[in-house]
């Protein structure tokens, strides 16, 4: 972006909000070719809080935006910029569903920014944009699943919403495409504590720090009130209003992740000093545990099977293995548990650590039923959730408990429980306590959350 452009642009903004007949005026006194030139510059109607700047060498720009903020005008005037300037290989566009794509990437974002010269032509029945001067981009839904994108050969991806998409595959394979050209990709997006966001979290640098080595994504936190002048009075009214002070309004309208809630025991920031670095592998182990907390019924609105592995390293520091909890009928976990004690077993003394107050006896049962010599050690819960937690959660300020990578959702499930009796079972919490409590003797002595039976 040039000086002259930014400038510029500065003026004529500022000219549309104070004193819109001046601007008419001006424009009026200017050549059709003249105006029409300043109407369709990106880099002069893109605001210093949109702009992707040049120095920025991250693979991955993720701007997380309070509502309002201009996030689908930033996404369509970056990609009209690329293409200005010739895109090797193909441009995929990708949004939570099929209608996002056509209505809020395509009909409101790239089509009416584009002048008629750059020729954009939207083929809707083959999910395709193509530019006069050839650049084509292939129109993505995510709920389609990540398959969509098997094949593809992409120099740029815009990602719209990425807080909705769950799936992280959708993502994965999405970056596996970026192969030719420039081999960049931009998100647009409203807060959400997804696995994918957490994921780029804890591997960005944030606004305008310098470059970090191993940082693959720069997160850039942008607010609803950068573009307040634009919104509409009904908007600054009443949904500004409603969540204006609030902690929610921090995620809606200031564009910042909750990664936290004011009442968790833990935080991401804490667990990612708590993480080891990448390529980074635990020492060798000394003890497993593989903590176990089934869902007490088998249906579509049954909680999780929580099954957390965790191991005490020669070091005396406990290393959090795997979390391969989900919603498994009886026989599945069975068979998931007994699995990862044959794999873990291999390599230190392993045991499976269950409570004893919420059907234990029966799991024990279970689990032993074809294998009765399998090591289960039986605990007996006697305080709430928050204060069997407690003592873990000092373990971490400790520094005596690392995670490995690929526990997203056990580190959200963290980061979010406040005990609340309104919240669901944190299924993957608990088997993470038992597991860590069972590994670390000191904690027999100062936990009264948990009796063990020996």
């Amino acid at each position: 972006m040039t000086v002259q452009a930014h400038k510029l642009g500065e003026e004529l903004r500022r000219l549309k909000k104070e004193d819109p007949k001046k601007l008419q005026a001006i424009l009026s006194q200017m050549s059709e070719e003249e105006a029409h030139s300043i109407a369709y510059d990106p880099d002069i109607w893109l605001r210093e809080d949109q702009q992707i700047k040049d120095w920025w060498p991250e693979p991955v720009i993720l701007f997380m935006c309070g509502r309002g903020f201009g996030k689908t005008f930033l996404g369509a005037q970056w990609l009209r910029k690329q293409v200005k300037k010739g895109v090797k290989g193909e441009i995929a566009l990708i949004a939570p569903t099929a209608s996002m794509v056509r209505d809020t990437m395509v009909n409101s974002g790239l089509i009416p920014l584009s002048p008629e010269e750059e020729g954009l032509v939207y083929e809707p029945s083959k999910s395709r944009i193509t530019w006069a001067n050839g650049t084509v981009a292939r129109l993505v839904s995510a709920d389609g699943g990540e398959e969509k994108l098997r094949g593809m050969n992409s120099s740029l991806i815009w990602i719209d919403e990425l807080g909705s998409i769950p799936n992280k595959d959708v993502y994965d394979q999405a970056m596996l495409t970026l192969r030719v050209g420039q081999s960049r990709m931009l998100i647009t997006t409203t807060p959400r504590t997804t696995e994918t966001i957490i994921y780029l979290y804890k591997n960005a640098v944030f606004n305008d720090a310098a470059p970090q080595k191993g940082k693959f994504c720069r997160i850039l936190t942008r607010s609803t009130y950068a573009n307040f002048e634009n919104l509409s009075q009904g908007y600054q009214d009443n949904i500004i209003a409603s969540y204006e002070g609030t902690r929610l309004g921090r995620q809606e309208l200031e564009g910042i992740l909750l990664l936290n809630a004011e009442n968790a025991l833990w935080s991401l920031d804490l667990i990612a000093r708590q993480t080891l670095p990448v390529g980074v592998e635990p020492p060798k182990l000394d003890r497993v545990a593989i903590g176990v907390d089934p869902a007490m019924s088998n249906s579509s609105k049954s909680d999780k099977t929580g099954i957390v592995v965790a191991a005490l390293g020669e070091d005396n520091k406990a290393y959090v293995l795997e979390d391969v909890s989900g919603k498994y009928s009886p026989d599945t976990w069975v068979k998931k548990v007994h699995g990862l004690y044959d794999k873990y077993s291999e390599y230190a003394p392993t045991s499976i650590v269950v409570e004893l107050n919420q059907g234990g006896s029966l799991v024990t049962q279970t689990l032993q039923r074809d294998r009765p010599f399998l090591p289960v050690d039986g605990v007996f819960a006697t305080r709430n959730k928050m204060s069997r937690a407690e003592p873990v959660a000092m373990l971490y300020e400790q520094d005596k408990v690392m995670h490995c990578h690929g526990l997203a959702d056990l580190e959200e499930e963290m980061a979010t429980f406040e005990g609340n009796p309104r919240q669901k079972s944190p299924d993957r919490l608990d088997s993470l306590v038992m597991a860590i409590t069972h590994l670390i003797p000191a904690q027999r002595r100062v936990t009264k959350g948990f009796e063990f039976l020996l």
